[in-house]
């Protein structure tokens, strides 16, 4: 791995490599996603090249999608603690 005589730069790479958010872990192919979350950037080009919404368009997303009678719950309100640093 990195070896450096000089202790500070030890300790510095010492905190990146404890640091909860990862930051040396590489979520473009280690990464778990929902499926959605992939699509989502697709679908909302492929909206904006077809002209069905304006760039300043906004969604407020309220937890939830109506169906008939049943809400179906969306990311806001599912745990997503146990996907950080994924």
């Amino acid at each position: 791995m990195f070896i450096d005589r000089n202790e500070e730069n030890n300790r510095t790479l010492q905190q990146l490599f404890d640091n909860r958010d990862l930051p040396f872990f590489n979520r473009v192919i280690g990464g778990t996603f929902a499926p959605g979350s992939v699509f989502k950037p697709l679908v909302a080009l492929a909206a904006l090249e077809e002209g069905s919404v304006e760039s300043d368009y906004t969604y407020d997303d309220q937890g939830y999608i109506k169906v008939n009678d049943l809400n179906i719950k969306t990311g806001i309100l599912l745990n997503t603690e146990k996907l950080k640093g994924l």
